[in-house]
């Protein structure tokens, strides 16, 4: 991710010519946060987010405090704080004005609200802005809100329309040339498919009855499905350089081997997993395989 280093401006010394050159690199370090939250790099997300935020408070200029609120959510999101996420991106959307801010911060409102496990209203809120964004040809964003919309489908309990979705996701990002939205899309799959092959996360006998069709074809081979999945993830992501990424997919797969009951070949996974996350500073990810470790 590249990093951009601003002056702070500072009373009579061009302050705005300076602030506008920060929202500028804002915006590409905005767009660049999923990168940044993916890659790992929610500590560095979280400080350029807090100078945007102070510098916009003391300009008086607005587009700067959203943006900033945008990174914060996702970055607190990231770390596993969901409570802090989402007065973030409340923020974030009250400070917004314009049109694309305004999309900017609500779908950083509905990652953040899937992320904090209420997938109902993150979904309702992802899907209209899907729709937005395809309406008014502002397509990047859909690297933001497509796959959390996907993956908000399954945890809703509707299955079968969120793995298609996730399909459908994973065939765009491939035709765009994505490594790095690729990569994610495989590992929303293989944790998919994971949850599935595991005894102890099968869901309720309601969500079985409601997506019979699609158990009865996904169960027998989730296991294989989910493999193939975090294998690719892991491919891709070495591709795109993306550690985070990287990280998530070598924990899926030991995950996968410790159900296998491959004990030494689980634990090789998990220890390169946790040493990439503990070199990227993703706090989380390693509390995550110290549980399974």
């Amino acid at each position: 991710m590249d990093v951009f280093i601003a002056d702070e401006p500072t009373e009579g010394s061009g302050g705005e010519p300076a602030l506008r050159r920060l929202l500028a690199r804002g915006r590409l370090l905005g767009r660049g946060r999923g990168r940044a939250r993916r890659g790992g790099l929610a500590a560095l997300a979280a400080k350029w987010a807090a100078k945007l935020i102070e510098l916009g408070r003391r300009r008086r200029y607005p587009p700067a405090q959203s943006l900033g609120w945008v990174c914060a959510a996702t970055a607190a999101s990231y770390a596993g704080d969901h409570d802090k996420a989402l007065v973030d991106a409340k923020l974030a959307v009250g400070t917004s004005h314009g049109h694309f801010e305004r999309i900017m911060a609500e779908s950083a409102q509905g990652v953040v609200l899937v992320g904090a496990g209420r997938a109902a209203d993150g979904l309702g809120l992802l899907e209209r802005l899907r729709r937005e964004v395809i309406e008014a040809s502002y397509l990047v964003q859909l690297t933001t809100i497509e796959i959390p919309c996907g993956l908000a489908m399954v945890q809703s309990g509707d299955y079968g329309r969120g793995v298609a979705d996730l399909k459908n996701t994973l065939a765009r990002f491939a035709a765009w040339r994505n490594s790095r939205m690729v990569a994610a899309g495989h590992l929303a799959l293989g944790q998919t498919y994971l949850s599935l092959a595991s005894a102890g996360a099968l869901p309720t006998a309601r969500v079985l009855r409601q997506n019979a069709g699609f158990f009865m074809r996904a169960l027998p081979g989730a296991r294989r499905r989910a493999r193939r999945h975090f294998e690719e993830a892991v491919r891709f992501a070495r591709e795109a350089d993306a550690p985070g990424l990287l990280a998530e997919g070598l924990a899926g797969l030991g995950l996968l081997a410790e159900a296998g009951r491959r004990p030494d070949a689980a634990r090789k996974l998990l220890e390169e997993a946790r040493a990439i996350a503990e070199e990227i500073g993703a706090k989380h990810l390693v509390g995550r395989i110290d549980a399974a470790l």
